[in-house]
């Protein structure tokens, strides 16, 4: 494998501070009031949750009387479930099954984006996604949105996702970023900035903006435990307004260049590349908390059109919606 240019080091870094919950600027907090409340939060890994990181470090929650203690989880659900987490970002088609089998939460707000920020990009050579077929396709992990993106893209785009590729797992940020630039794979779908790097670096070329072909299917939702509702409502009120409020902030034109500036520091990224990364997908930061129900029944639908799960549940019955901030 070809040693990793320095935009691919750079990428690492970044990505290397949200899992290791790092960076200095990510552990400024506000004050340490008498009425501060602990809450026990995971958030997403990732550049697309840049804004909550940028909310964290500028006291947005710290001035709603939250104190943040960050949880790295692989799987939120568990510590949800365990008590050992009060609040989470987590997959909508994974929080639905979890509730249909009893799990004690519930989706008290969308993030603030609802579809997958996932883009299909092909290696050297591949123009279109016609020239994928007899080709082999990353899919990330194996079940996942990811996978069923995927999928979905290939088969509205002329290709049989089960006869016209091959399918690998070849996993997520730069794993397929490296096996896309290798040549493992001739195509994969990946998360930013590595689908930007990518064209900059003439690793590939972006073949589809998978949301445009699954519009309706919902990726993201913020969790919390039964438990943490009942004995905190106005904390989950408080994060929910923070979290929308630094999201809002952030898209509005007047602090684009903080905005940027504080990021392409905290992620050690260039800032021109953060800045072409974050427009490409700019249209899914819609920051609307409500959960649509019948865009959960399309993507129940989705789900089961690609075998991931058996049969429809009345997802509503898992939204409380009583908390997100009123327009």
């Amino acid at each position: 494998m070809n040693r990793p240019n320095v935009s691919m080091r750079m990428a690492c870094l970044a990505l290397s501070a949200f899992l290791g919950f790092a960076g200095s600027a990510a552990t400024a907090q506000a004050g340490d009031a008498p009425s501060m409340e602990v809450l026990r939060y995971a958030p997403m890994k990732g550049i697309t949750s840049i804004g909550f990181w940028f909310g964290r470090a500028k006291g947005f929650f710290a001035k709603e009387g939250i104190d943040l203690k960050l949880v790295d989880v692989k799987d939120p659900i568990p510590a949800l479930i365990s008590g050992d987490l009060d609040m989470a970002e987590a997959n909508t088609s994974q929080v639905i099954t979890a509730c249909s089998r009893g799990a004690g939460i519930k989706m008290v707000a969308s993030l603030y984006r609802t579809r997958g920020a996932w883009l299909l990009v092909g290696g050297k050579g591949i123009n279109s996604i016609a020239d994928l077929k007899g080709k082999t396709v990353g899919i990330g992990t194996k079940g996942s949105g990811l996978d069923i993106s995927t999928r979905e893209t290939l088969k509205q785009n002329g290709l049989d996702p089960d006869k016209d590729v091959t399918l690998v797992v070849n996993g997520r940020h730069q794993q397929a970023y490296a096996s896309l630039e290798s040549g493992q794979v001739a195509a994969t779908i990946i998360h930013q900035p590595f689908a930007t790097m990518a064209e900059q670096n003439g690793v590939g070329k972006i073949l589809a903006k998978t949301w445009k072909f699954l519009p309706d299917f919902h990726t993201g939702v913020i969790v919390a435990s039964d438990a943490f509702i009942a004995k905190h409502p106005e904390t989950v009120r408080r994060m929910l307004k923070a979290y929308f409020a630094v999201n809002q902030y952030v898209k509005e034109p007047e602090h684009r260049e903080e905005f940027l500036a504080w990021s392409a520091q905290f992620l050690h990224m260039d800032r021109a590349l953060l800045e072409k990364a974050l427009s490409v997908d700019a249209e899914l930061w819609e920051n609307n908390p409500n959960i649509d129900l019948k865009q959960l029944d399309a993507t129940q639908d989705m789900q089961i059109k690609w075998g991931m799960q058996s049969q429809k549940v009345d997802a509503g019955k898992y939204v409380d919606l009583r908390f997100i901030p009123k327009p």
